[in-house]
């Protein structure tokens, strides 16, 4: 039922329409008391009876001072919740009885009175039903009831007795008042009736309304409903008025202001604001505390004053749960932000509306950077570098259908660009009708596992091509060596054998041996340098040196054997003439040589081209390109690939036809990264090939003569140039090496005497022997070459001998084993097998002469 329904609230407006009623009854009285007075005299003054006129007087006043004392004991004992229905019958006959009263007196004077006085009379008849338009407007039945028992007497002896028109228009315009007057009570009737609903209304919503309600006058509580009371655990409302809000607050606000200050403050804002909301911690009685939302509007009391209407609202739950979320969001926060792990998530357009701490921190971007972007062309690229997959594609599938995308691998970019690999897992999101809003991903960086995996694959990859290639090298090394063991151990037998060979093929017997042992001495040598090279351990000799020098000598070492094939072999110099450069001329010497041996070697026909030219010069530099050309049998594309590296050949088979270890090319390209050049090959399979090298030189404005290798002690000046001479120690524990050495030596003439180890050497110079050189092992049993030179040395100082020369006499031929010798006080260096004019002229270098 609807409150214009309900009867009680209909029974409520009544009631509070009876207050209105009986409110004015003083000056109701006081009214009635003037106005009978009044009247009476002036018609006792125009000659209406005296006794008439007392006698009404004396009713009116009767009746007025009944309905003042009828009001008096109305405020006295009539009591909200009653029902004033008998009260406002008993109002409404003390004015039926006035109306009476004064409608007789009407009568009774314009009866008896004429002209003027009538027309008096009519007037303070219609004044009297004027001024009881506000005090009877709450009952209208009434108020129509008492104008008519006053103005209708005054109407009917006007338009009666008047013989004047003046007088019947004055009648004819009483009636016309007494409707208006009607009128305009029936319309404050109703404007009243809706006020009085509309504050009954608004004061049952206070009443009834669950939310605690204030009213505060003044910056004082003047009022509130039940459940203010209730809430605060008060016995009634009455205990509650006239305090200030800041008594039912704790001392001080969470955020340090005073309640009173700050409930100053709040007022103070919603006077200037009209409407100001916030959030206030209450006390009960019992002294605990609740946090409540406060709703403060302003509003206007009877009488025109501005107070505030004040709302309550028992936040507390919601609170606790609010801070249980932001506390649970926190934390759940912290651990998207604080966990290793890429989290972000993207709308069903693509675009990041998440992006946490650890995603910033991997790709670059502040979030506030990428939020609102498509993920494409910000940390996804458009394609895949290493398998050129479109990814722009495959995150509109993965927007489309994430759980076939759950797990996902691809590649990312970074702010700055650098490419990084990524496995997702993809997980999609409902909104609140289960319907896709977006994909969440989350996301492991995999690059190092993935370059770890990349590299294993190609580290398995080069170790098993390095297997192969070791494999083949091997049975290439086999064959190799083979070959040539096979012409020195053949020959020898060959000599062993036939005691009537004569000095022709003796000589042939020995110059296959020779060859043969040479050939075994170069592959050695080739295995030492790329050993050398692959350590780091390569040393490069500079000196002076003229190009053009260098290819013409080049060239000529292998006149001979392109003439037995019959191959052309010239020369080509462009811009070297007249110049010199400084670099290690025997390593250039070494990288040509191998050029111009294969070139021989695949060629059966036509010419091998020898060519230096300058690349570029500047200031003190200059680039050198050497290179030789051949029309030979050429190199496919596919096999050109393997050129360069250790133990490989363009084709396999070539060594059966050519021979070669295929160590030559690899070589080459170790010494040429070394002088800071490259190497490359450019050729056509059947139409011969063009192998070149560049290295970086310095350019010469000195002529530099020779070379010497620091650290060696040089020999005196020769006194004369003659054959070498005196007599020679040889410390060598190898029978043979010792007679290979001592023939050799005897052959040059020089004397020579052997011992086996470093301590029989000591033994020899301590017993007093003469000796011109010593040529020390440095690998014996019971003393080595360098414990024995530095005993030797040792000895020298300490027996103010002269420094015998020392020569290191060993197969070992790395730097290190130079240094070696070097520190340990040798002079120089031989390395076996001995070659006989390596050691004619180290003899001559270091021994005596004769004249």
């Amino acid at each position: 039922m609807s409150v214009a329904n309900d009867t009680s609230f209909s029974s409520e407006v009544e009631d509070q329409k009876t207050r209105l009623l009986y409110r004015n009854s003083g000056i109701s009285l006081l009214v009635n008391t003037i106005n009978a007075s009044l009247l009476t005299y002036v018609g006792i003054s125009l000659g209406v009876p005296d006794a008439a006129s007392m006698l009404w007087c004396c009713l009116v006043l009767a009746i007025a001072f009944g309905r003042y004392w009828l009001a008096l004991r109305f405020f006295r004992i009539a009591l909200v919740g009653n029902s004033l229905r008998p009260w406002r019958h008993m109002f409404m006959a003390g004015v039926t009885l006035s109306g009476v009263s004064w409608g007789a007196g009407a009568f009774l004077y314009m009866w008896n009175t004429s002209g003027i006085s009538q027309l008096f009379t009519g007037l303070v008849m219609a004044g009297m039903v004027a001024g009881t338009v506000p005090t009877l407007a709450p009952v209208p039945r009434v108020f129509h009831a008492y104008a008519m028992l006053l103005l209708a007497p005054v109407a009917l002896i006007l338009l009666l007795q008047g013989n004047a028109p003046f007088q019947w228009a004055f009648g004819g315009m009483t009636l016309v008042f007494l409707s208006a007057v009607m009128a305009s009570a029936r319309f404050l009737h109703e404007t009243l009736d809706s006020s009085i609903r509309l504050a009954q209304e608004q004061r049952r919503f206070f009443d009834s309304s669950p939310d605690p309600v204030w009213i505060i006058d003044n910056h004082y509580f003047v009022d509130c409903n039940q459940a203010a009371v209730e809430m605060l655990g008060y016995p009634d409302k009455e205990s509650l008025k006239n305090t200030h809000p800041s008594v039912l607050s704790p001392e001080y606000q969470p955020d340090g202001e005073s309640s009173f200050t700050k409930a100053e403050r709040m007022m103070n804002l919603t006077q200037g604001k009209g409407l100001h909301r916030f959030e206030w911690i209450h006390t009960r009685r019992d002294g605990s505390n609740f946090v409540a939302e406060v709703t403060l509007s302003t509003m206007t009391l009877p009488g025109g004053r501005s107070a505030i209407h004040c709302i309550w609202r028992d936040i507390t739950e919601r609170k606790r749960a609010e801070d249980a979320l932001k506390a649970s969001e926190a934390n759940y926060r912290e651990l998207v932000q604080n966990v290793n792990a890429i989290i972000l998530r993207m709308g069903l357009d693509g675009t990041v509306n998440y992006f946490n701490e650890y995603a910033e921190h991997f790709f670059g971007y502040q979030a506030a950077e990428i939020l609102g972007r498509h993920v494409v062309g910000t940390i996804v690229p458009e394609t895949e570098s290493n398998t050129g997959r479109n990814l722009s594609e495959m995150i509109s599938s993965i927007l489309a259908n994430p759980e076939q995308y759950a797990d996902n691998v691809n590649e990312n970019m970074t702010r700055d660009g650098r490419r990084v690999v990524v496995r997702w897992a993809n997980q999609v999101i409902l909104d609140e009708n289960r319907k896709p809003s977006g994909v969440l991903s989350i996301g492991t960086d995999i690059t190092a596992q993935k370059q770890a995996e990349e590299t294993l694959i190609k580290a398995k990859e080069a170790a098993e091509s390095a297997n192969r290639a070791k494999s083949q090298f091997l049975a290439t090394m086999s064959h190799e060596i083979r070959t040539p063991m096979n012409g020195i151990l053949g020959m020898a037998q060959l000599l062993l054998m036939d005691d009537t060979i004569d000095d022709l093929h003796r000589k042939d017997y020995a110059r296959t041996i020779l060859n043969s042992g040479q050939t075994l001495l170069t592959l050695l040598n080739d295995i030492l340098d790329l050993s050398k090279v692959e350590a780091g351990k390569m040393d490069l000799a500079y000196t002076v040196f003229d190009p053009q020098r260098l290819v013409d000598e080049t060239a000529h070492l292998f006149a001979q054997s392109a003439q037995e094939k019959g191959l052309h072999i010239e020369t080509k110099c462009t811009g070297t003439h007249g110049r010199e450069y400084v670099g290690d001329a025997i390593r250039l010497r070494q990288m040509l040589s191998n050029f111009i041996g294969n070139a021989i070697k695949f060629t059966s026909r036509g010419f091998v081209r020898v060519e230096a030219s300058v690349v570029e010069e500047h200031d003190q530099e200059a680039l050198l390109e050497f290179s030789v050309s051949d029309s030979g049998i050429g190199i496919s594309p596919e096999q050109q690939d393997r050129l360069f590296q250790p133990f490989s050949q363009a084709d396999s088979s070539t060594t059966r036809e050519y021979g070669g270890t295929g160590l030559g090319l690899s070589i080459i390209r170790s010494l040429a990264n070394l002088m800071g050049g490259t190497v490359g090959v450019e050729s056509e399979l059947g139409s011969g090939s063009r192998f070149w090298f560049r290295v970086r030189v310095g350019i010469s404005e000195e002529r530099q003569e020779g070379r010497s290798e620091p650290g060696w002690r040089e020999p005196a000046a020769r006194k004369q140039k003659g054959t070498p001479a005196g007599r020679v120690l040889v410390v060598e524990d190898n029978v043979i090496n010792r007679k290979v050495i001592e023939a050799i030596l005897k052959r040059l003439g020089i004397e020579c005497l052997s011992v086996e180890n470093g301590q029989e050497a000591i033994d020899v110079l301590r017993n007093g022997a003469h000796l011109s050189l010593i040529l020390m092992d440095m690998q014996m049993p019971v003393m080595d070459g360098i414990t024995a030179t530095q005993h030797i040395r040792a000895w020298e100082k300490e027996t103010q001998q002269a420094a015998l020369p020392i020569v290191a006499l060993t197969a070992n031929a790395f730097e290190e084993d130079r240094r070696r010798c070097r520190e340990a006080g040798m002079d120089d260096f031989l390395v076996k097998p001995v070659n006989l004019e390596a050691l004619r002229a180290l003899t001559a270098k270091w021994c005596m002469t004769s004249p």
